[in-house]
């Protein structure tokens, strides 16, 4: 474990990452400081605090195999495979910065790739817990909710590059049975706004 924490204090501390994007949007310094406190979770993982985030009420921690995750108090919760695959992620958003929320759903990734899935044709990255799909004017992303209590499952993001196809998108989602909560006209909220 400690060579997991020397590692990290090496190639990660100080360093802030601006994240435009998903449930960890917002402002994230990296960093353990020069004696990190490593902890034991109810669910036998060993763990440490990894960063800070702006707005976060949980602690962001790097478990004892490299995976990224938060914890509520003595749980791991898994987030991504590795901190890389959390930097791909953060890259990731930021591309699509300016990008239009279309919806964000609990579940339904698989369903939703099934209707639009075609749109959204390379397939940028799959793990156990996130994945993401990109076209040229549309991406989906599933993700883990910060809170494992709010639902067993992910939450799924569906974005459009031009405001335009907002409703258009919701509709299509609409009239295949996925309900997508709100009303699509109210939506506002672009990635990275």
């Amino acid at each position: 474990m400690y060579q997991i924490v020397a590692g990290y204090r090496r190639d990660y501390e100080g360093r802030t990452l601006k994240v435009a994007g998903g449930p960890l949007r917002g402002s994230i310094l990296l960093g353990c400081g020069s004696n990190p406190r490593l902890r034991g979770s109810r669910n036998g993982v060993i763990m440490f605090r990894a960063a800070r985030h702006e707005h976060a009420q949980c602690d962001i921690v790097v478990s004892e195999h490299g995976e990224f995750g938060c914890s509520w108090g003595d749980e791991f919760h898994l987030l991504f495979n590795s901190v890389a695959s959390f930097i791909e992620d953060c890259a990731i958003w930021n591309e699509l910065r300016g990008w239009h929320y279309v919806a964000r759903l609990d579940g339904d990734f698989d369903r939703v790739l099934d209707l639009i899935g075609e749109t959204a044709r390379q397939e940028i990255w799959l793990e156990e817990s996130a994945a993401w799909r990109i076209g040229d004017s549309i991406a989906i992303a599933s993700h883990p909710y910060l809170n494992p209590a709010r639902s067993v499952n992910n939450q799924t993001a569906i974005l459009v590059r031009d405001r335009e196809k907002v409703l258009e998108m919701f509709e299509s989602l609409s009239m295949n049975g996925i309900q997508i909560p709100g009303d699509p006209s109210r939506i506002v909220d672009s990635v990275g706004c």
